[in-house]
């Protein structure tokens, strides 16, 4: 008898292989009825698989063979605990019936294939979790417990993957609730029970959802203040580009962890801008946003003007005169300056004096002014002490030294 549906209470079951699909459910009555198709096709209606099996429990099926077209059916049979019974048969023509394989369980079992190979897992009495596995036409392997000493109380979920069809996934609910994978090659050892872990979420781009300037357009010599706020960023950098400079060739302001949102000013502003905010997350993907900011038209004031105090400090070593002369020459330039510089972008100042031999620290220092306030590279020359040494980002007006006296050679800001 061929029946268009099937009323039941319990979970259906559902295979593929190839280009056919078939179905198993289970009636009111615990009869066990299956339809199958061919893609694209409608289905055959429900029959009932022969041998009068009945089942309390939901069904598994897998399709196999090379027509894709032989079908296993397994169901747990009636009773609280009761043994797993297995039909099968070509799609459309004769099965052999329900055969017990001698497993009993209390539970629903599980059963999948891969090209010619099947596996069945199926749960004992006290919940451990066993498994079966055969080529088609051949005989089943007695059921081996999963390494792990894994138990559920409810169904399993297997799946056969690999190039040889023979690497088994076993998927079951723990008693505590969660989720546990074993896994190995059929007929070898397997991993245990690990906690089911999906896949890492994909990579997070970081998102510039503002970048602003104030005020726009900067008085010349005047300040700019940017603001930003940055989400999913790890790390975040600015960068800066004068007019005039080659396109493309940006340099560093800074780099921070912590500024995700953040307000800076930069004062002494004497080009149109382009400032680019760059944004990275922890799996280093990257983003930018330019922002260009003019100067106001108009005469600019003049630049602030500072002086600086650039010392070099040394030790001297005990020789059989008393003295001899060191000579002192700083030079400077200020970051940023146009080429050519203007009048207070650059300096280069000179002192001598007569140094006692065997001292343990001298200083020497220059007092250039009339630069130009900013950020400035200086440079030490020092013949017969130093070799010439440029320290960077000094800050006029301000102090500057090059201490050569200690182990370590080191630039400060200030004595």
């Amino acid at each position: 008898m061929s029946l268009v549906t099937v009323p039941t209470r319990l979970a259906p079951a559902a295979t593929g292989s190839g280009n056919l699909t078939a179905v198993a459910a289970v009636d009111a009555n615990g009869a066990i009825y299956f339809t199958w198709w061919p893609l694209g096709q409608g289905a055959n209606g429900f029959t009932e698989l022969p041998g009068n099996g009945r089942t309390g429990t939901a069904p598994a099926v897998a399709l196999v063979g090379p027509q894709h077209n032989y079908l296993y059916a397994l169901v747990k049979g009636m009773g609280d605990t009761a043994d797993l019974y297995l039909n099968q048969g070509v799609l459309g023509g004769n099965f052999t019936g329900w055969n017990d394989i001698a497993f009993a369980t209390r539970t629903a079992p599980a059963i999948t294939a891969a090209d010619n190979t099947i596996a069945i897992v199926a749960t004992d009495p006290n919940g451990h979790i066993f498994y079966s596995h055969w080529q088609q036409g051949g005989a089943g392997t007695p059921f081996v417990e999963l390494n792990g000493d894994g138990q559920t109380d409810a169904a399993p979920a297997a799946a056969l993957v690999g190039p040889q069809h023979n690497y088994l996934f076993v998927v079951v609910k723990g008693l505590d609730g969660n989720l546990y994978v074993n896994q190995g090659v059929l007929g070898g050892a397997f991993v245990g029970w690990n906690p089911f872990s999906p896949p890492p979420p994909p990579p997070v781009k970081p998102v510039i959802d503002s970048f602003t300037a104030a005020p726009v357009p900067v008085p010349a010599g005047g300040t700019v203040t940017l603001n930003w706020s940055v989400s999913n960023a790890a790390n975040i950098w600015l960068f800066y580009q004068n007019a005039g400079t080659p396109q493309g060739a940006f340099s560093g302001v800074g780099t921070w962890k912590d500024k995700a949102v953040a307000s800076m000013s930069f004062n002494s502003q004497t080009y149109d801008t382009t400032w680019r905010l760059t944004a990275a997350s922890t799996d280093n993907l990257y983003t930018h946003q330019d922002l260009f900011v003019p100067l106001a038209k108009g005469n600019p004031p003049p630049p602030a003007t500072g002086s600086l105090f650039a010392t070099l400090a040394f030790q001297t070593l005990a020789s059989i005169q008393p003295t001899f002369p060191v000579t002192l020459t700083v030079s400077g330039s200020r970051v940023g300056a146009p080429n050519p510089p203007k009048a207070g972008d650059t300096f280069q100042a000179s002192t001598t004096a007569q140094v006692p031999t065997g001292s343990p620290r001298e200083v020497l220092t220059v007092n250039p002014s009339g630069l130009n306030q900013g950020t400035w590279n200086v440079t030490y020359t020092a013949p017969g002490v130093i070799n010439p040494h440029t320290c960077p980002n000094v800050q006029v007006p301000g102090i500057s030294t090059y201490d050569v006296s200690g182990a370590q050679p080191t630039c400060t800001q200030g004595l």
